[in-house]
């Protein structure tokens, strides 16, 4: 038996313009001021969707002088 994985991966504005800051800040179990912060700052943050979990990491320089 062979199943599918089925993964998405957006930015975190593409994220939040579809589903809204409060939503993705629930799902990600963090504030909605944390969302917004994370947008004025323009991190680098993705956020992935596969069988039905969301996650996020965040890209950043290393080292970061």
């Amino acid at each position: 038996l062979v199943q599918e994985v089925f993964m998405t991966k957006t930015t975190l504005l593409e994220y939040v313009n579809k589903n809204g800051q409060a939503k993705t800040a629930a799902l990600l179990g963090v504030t909605q001021s944390a969302i917004c912060k994370a947008l004025k700052y323009k991190r680098e943050i993705y956020i992935e969707e596969k069988d039905g979990r969301v996650t996020s990491y965040e890209v950043k320089k290393f080292p970061s002088n």
